[in-house]
């Protein structure tokens, strides 16, 4: 798998989870599944909001890790740039040139 294929289905990972989430939420509120139900309805709700955030978080961290990832190979590369450009301009700007009083 290519990386993008699995960012892709990272994303959906977390739709899916913050779908379930919701799912769990909006049955807590619109309808009566906690009180007609007892203990049943609210495992029924706590499946629900618990399988949402199993489901997205590890994808939320490694989703994370790889922007953390890509930002420092992007901050590496742009230091070795300054630190090559550096280089070369004090090459070209002090030429190594000494007289005889420096060397004494």
């Amino acid at each position: 798998m290519t990386e993008k294929t699995i960012r892709n289905i990272m994303f959906m990972l977390i739709a899916v989870g913050l779908t379930m989430i919701a799912i769990g939420i909006s049955i807590i509120v619109f309808s009566d599944t906690v009180t007609t139900k007892g203990t049943d309805g609210i495992f029924t709700i706590a499946g629900f909001i618990a399988g949402g955030l199993f489901i997205s978080v590890p994808a939320k961290i490694y989703l994370t890790l790889q922007l953390m990832k890509y930002n420092d190979e992007k901050l590496q590369a742009e230091n070795a740039k300054k630190v090559k450009l550096a280089a070369e301009a004090a090459d070209k700007e002090s030429p190594e040139i000494y007289t005889h009083e420096d060397k004494i």
